[in-house]
This record gives structure tokens, sequence and C-alpha cells, in this order.
């Protein structure tokens, strides 16, 4: 099967980008959900469009979160990498980077020793664990880009958070 882009609602043309008032120091959060249902599986190759932040975001933070999508407890394969489309501008980072919120690897959705957790949870890493707070200059779309299909078939919910200040 071809792969396709899935667009979340909230990643749609024409859905508004919220831009805070100007002077900065208000946090704000962009965020998108999809549903993987009984005839809409995860493939390899597909691409999700989950959110847009404005121009001049500062992305401070966020993650991904959602139900155990990849349901062969034990051998799970559902590995998505998170980040954002290039953008048009000439800024350090509008270009397209699949692994900018992370290569998150395998999404198992087993807990974790101390953490009481019933499915998918992943900080945010790539560009904020290498440079922290990092800008773009232009409107730009967050993605989470399919490496590797799910080994059974799963179902549920799968969202992408990301915090962002504008100056």
């Amino acid at each position: 099967m071809a792969a396709e882009v899935i667009v979340a609602t909230r990643a749609a043309d024409g859905f508004p980008v919220f831009q805070p008032p100007e002077g900065g120091g208000v946090l704000c959060a962009a965020y998108g959900t999809v549903e993987i249902a009984a005839g809409n599986l995860l493939e390899a190759g597909d691409v999700i469009e989950f959110c847009k932040v404005p121009a001049r975001a500062v992305i401070v933070g966020g993650w991904v979160y959602g139900d155990t999508i990849d349901a062969d407890t034990g051998s799970e394969a559902l590995n998505i990498d998170f980040g954002w489309l290039a953008n048009g501008g000439s800024g350090t980072y509008d270009a397209a980077n699949a692994t900018g919120l992370g290569d998150m690897g395998v999404l198992v959705g087993t807990g974790i020793t101390g953490l009481i957790i019933t499915g998918i949870f992943r900080p945010a890493q790539g560009q904020l664990m290498a440079v922290g707070p990092f800008q773009f200059t232009k409107e730009t779309t967050f993605v989470g880009t399919v490496n590797v299909a799910a080994d059974t078939t799963g179902t549920g919910t799968l969202t992408l958070v990301v915090l962002y200040l504008v100056p």
C-alpha cells in the first residue's frame, strides 16, 4: 500500500493557528490527535500532520501520548519519528526535520518502573535535548513519520503536544 498523509483536524488547511499577544512570556500549546481505526492503520512511510505553530514560535517542550496502538505484546514494532515539515523560512530550524522532536524508537505501551502509564508517553527530545529551546521564522507544521508499521493490528488515538512561546 502506498504511503499516505494523515491530517489531524488541528493541522488542516484553514484551521486557525493561535497567535498570543505580543510581548512573549505566554506559554502556548499546539496539539493534534489522530484516531487510528480499523480501516486506517499506520504503514511505513505514512506522515501524520498533527498541528501548527505560528511564525516566530520558540519551542520549549512537548510530548507524545496515546493508546497502545501496536497490540503485539512482547514484540511490538511500531516506530514513529516526530518532527516538522519545511516552512519556507531561512532560519536555523526552518528546514524539515523528521526527528526534530525525537526518534522515539518502538512505541511500546507498557508501564515503566515507578510510573503508571497505560499506553504511549514520550517527552519531546531531539533538538530540545541538543540545544534547548529553538525558534522558527515561519508558521510550521509538526508531523509524525512512520518508520515501521505495527506488528499486530492496533487501534486507538495518538496525540502530539507542542509547547511554545512567541516573543
